[in-house]
C-alpha cells in the first residue's frame, strides 16, 4: 500500500501542496523513515543530493558524483581539513536510490517545533520550514493510535493523531541549499511501526537509528532495535545506526528479564499484524559502509547496506548474529 491511500490533507489550502509531492514520488516511495527524530533533520543533509549552482562554484561538472573530488574541491575552496562529505557522495549511493520522501516520529508534542521558520540555526547550517500542510488519515482507513506506558509517557504525547507534511530547507554555508518533502507523524515509535507501516505493508527504504531512547537519551523507554527483525518486512536496503544496544544472546534466557520481553514484544507485533515470524525473520546480512567515523548526535554512526538472504533463523539466534556485534562495540562509541 502507498502511503497516499492512508493520508489527506484536512483542508483545501494543503491539496495543492499534497498532490505535489504525491506526484513527484508517484508510485516509487524511497521512504526514509527517522525514529525518535526531534528537530534534527541531518538525515536531509547527508541523504540529499548537492545542487548544480554549488557544484559549479566548485569548478565542478554537474555529472561528477565522485565524492572525493568533490571533497577535495570544498578543501582547498574553504582552506578546511574536512575529512568527509556526505553519506550519499561518501559512498556513491546513487541518484535514484536517494530518499524521495522523508519521515520522521515523535511522540513528545514539547519536543518537536512544527511551524514554518527557522527551527535550526548554528551559524553553519539553517533549517527552514517553509511550508507546513495538516494531513488527517482517511476515514476508512484503521490505524489506532496509543501511547503505551511501557514505551513512552503518555502525559507526554497528543490525545490523537498530529500529522504534518512539511516542506524542509537546508541551507549548509558548504554544501547550499536542499529542501525536501518529509511527513512528520507525532507517533510513539512501536505504535508507528505496528499501525502505520506493519499494517498497511508500507516500505522503508532507509532506517534511521540514532539515539532513539532506552538509555540513549531520545526519551524513550524501548530500544527501536525492535524493528530490525521485521528489516525483511519492510525491505529495507540501508540502515544508519548508532551502536546502542542491551542484548546479549548467551544471558538471554538467564539473567535480562527484558530481553525475554523484548522477544515477547516481537513476538506480540508479529502476531498482532499477522505477519510470518518466519518470513519476518529471514536472514540478512549487514555490509558496513563506511571506514571514516561519523559523528551524529553524539555518537558514532556507521552506515549499512541490508542484503536480505531469505534464510530463516529463530529470534535467538538472530540477535547473536546481528544485535550481539552492536552491543560488543557499544562502551567505546559515547563521545564524552
Amino acid at each position: 500500500m502507498m502511503l497516499w491511500e492512508i493520508l489527506k490533507p484536512v483542508d483545501k489550502k494543503g491539496k495543492e501542496f499534497f498532490d505535489k509531492v504525491v506526484e513527484s514520488v508517484k508510485d516509487n516511495p524511497r521512504i526514509l523513515w527517522y525514529p525518535s527524530a526531534r528537530n534534527d533533520y541531518r538525515d536531509i543533509l547527508e541523504l540529499s543530493e548537492i545542487s548544480k549552482d554549488v557544484l559549479e562554484n566548485l569548478g565542478i561538472s554537474d555529472n561528477i558524483t565522485d565524492g572525493s573530488q568533490i571533497l577535495e574541491r570544498i578543501r582547498r575552496k574553504y582552506n578546511c581539513g574536512c575529512k568527509r562529505l556526505t553519506i550519499a557522495y561518501d559512498y556513491d549511493i546513487k541518484k535514484e536510490e536517494l530518499p524521495n520522501l522523508f519521515i520522521h516520529t515523535d511522540y513528545d508534542k514539547e519536543g518537536v517545533t512544527l511551524k514554518e521558520g527557522t527551527v535550526f540555526d548554528d551559524g553553519r547550517t539553517r533549517v527552514n520550514i517553509k511550508k507546513l500542510c495538516k494531513l488527517k488519515i482517511k476515514k476508512n482507513v484503521d490505524i489506532r493510535y496509543h501511547v503505551d506506558e511501557e514505551y513512552a509517557n503518555p502525559e507526554f504525547a497528543y490525545k490523537e493523531p498530529v500529522i504534518y507534511l512539511l516542506d524542509v530547507e537546508l541551507e549548509s554555508n558548504v554544501l547550499g541549499k536542499m529542501s525536501k518533502p518529509l511527513i512528520y507523524f507525532m507517533f510513539e515509535n512501536i505504535n508507528f511501526l505496528m499501525e502505520v507501516l506493519l499494517k498497511n505493508r508500507i516500505n522503508v527504504y532507509y532506517l534511521v537509528r540514532v539515539k532513539d531512547g532506552c538509555g540513549s537519551l531520545g526519551g524513550a523507554n524501548v530500544s527501536m532495535t525492535v524493528i530490525f527483525p521485521f528489516l525483511s518486512i519492510l525491505n529495507t536496503k540501508y540502515l544508519i545506526t548508532d551502536y546502542h544496544t542491551y542484548f546479549n544472546a548467551d544471558e538471554w534466557e538467564r539473567e535480562y528479564e527484558w530481553e525475554r520481553e523484548y522477544g515477547s514484544l516481537i513476538m506480540e507485533i508479529a502476531k498482532e499484524y499477522n505477519v510470518d515470524p518466519n518470513q519476518a525473520w529471514c536472514s540478512y546480512t549487514l555490509k558496513k559502509l563506511n571506514q571514516r567515523c561519523i559523528i551524529w548526535s553524539g555518537r558514532r554512526v556507521s552506515v549499512f547496506r541490508v542484503n536480505i538472504k531469505r534464510e530463516k533463523f529463530k529470534i535467538k539466534e538472530f540477535v547473536k548474529e546481528i544485535i550481539e556485534p552492536f552491543s560488543r562495540e557499544y562502551p567505546q562509541c559515547v563521545l564524552k
